[in-house]
């Protein structure tokens, strides 16, 4: 089967196009698919080869972004998504298709992996402390990073793709917890390493890590959690942190990080627009450059 990798692109740079050109030595195809508003960013990518690029010229968001082009595949191949600022290592591909395979095997279904994450602001690997190690270096868990996740199309489509519902965050912890209640494998692998970003930066408040985003994604991660908190499917640690997240991160983020103002306003504007079933894009002054 052809590899495919998808990435989402808004407001692209030259560093998007070098992670691009890096990534096309390892895939059989790639799949530019740009979320940025009212523009076509086509030229910065002419001339890469194996790449296809597409405009939607509106933020769509994640879900239905991936959507959009995986319900046009007729045959079934591997599937790997990226964010734009991922970086792919020289031998991360295909590591994970042996993983992925071994899985398979292993399990006797299929499934998604993905790379375990360096995060750089944390400077720190991430390995979930929910685990259940079936090879040296290869683990069960509730879920993976949207960047590196490694599938098929046929897992995806008995699913029913990405859930559209889901702007932006969580969309990847949705997608794994449906992979999952449909007796599917979710599994990360440490045999390869793939360095990430979450949010503008991180620090300690007594013993508790707090990552920082730009202010409007409070409005997605508020609204999305309250919509996933109606699902049976969500596992209980993932119900207390979006209880969490609702209660304790607001006040957190009020005292310590800036723009409290705004901060509050999608705050609220996320619990009123779950209340009136609002999905899509926040309709509201978002900084395009601000992509964290």
């Amino acid at each position: 089967m052809k590899t495919i990798s998808l990435v989402t692109l808004y407001f692209p740079d030259e560093n998007v196009k070098k992670n691009i050109t890096q990534l096309s030595h390892f895939v059989d195809n790639i799949v530019l698919l740009d979320n940025t508003p009212d523009s076509d960013n086509s030229t910065l990518f002419s001339g890469l080869e194996k790449t296809e690029y597409i405009a939607y010229k509106e933020n769509l968001g994640l879900s239905e972004a991936f959507n959009r082009y995986l319900k046009s595949l007729k045959e079934n191949n591997y599937i790997i998504f990226f964010d734009q600022d991922s970086f792919c290592p020289e031998n991360l591909i295909e590591q994970l298709k042996k993983d992925y395979s071994f899985c398979c095997e292993r399990l006797n279904k299929k499934g998604v992996v993905g790379p375990a994450y360096f995060e750089k602001n944390a400077n720190q690997l991430m390995i979930p402390k929910q685990k259940k190690e079936i090879s040296e270096g290869i683990y069960q868990v509730k879920s993976i990073i949207t960047s590196g996740m490694f599938t098929e199309l046929e897992v995806l489509q008995k699913i029913g793709f990405w859930n559209e519902e889901i702007f932006l965050d969580m969309a990847d912890w949705d997608l794994c917890w449906r992979v999952l209640k449909n007796n599917f494998f979710c599994c990360l692998t440490r045999n390869v390493i793939l360095s990430h970003r979450l949010g503008c930066g991180n620090f300690n408040i007594v013993g508790f890590r707090i990552e920082e985003w730009a202010d409007f994604r409070n409005y997605y991660q508020i609204r999305d959690s309250l919509y996933l908190l109606n699902k049976d499917y969500v596992p209980l640690k993932f119900r207390i942190k979006f209880i969490s997240m609702l209660i304790i991160r607001p006040i957190i983020h009020f005292i310590f990080f800036k723009n409290r103002k705004k901060r509050f306003f999608y705050f609220i504007k996320g619990i009123n627009d779950y209340k009136n079933n609002v999905h899509g894009m926040l309709c509201c002054g978002v900084n395009k450059n601000a992509k964290d």
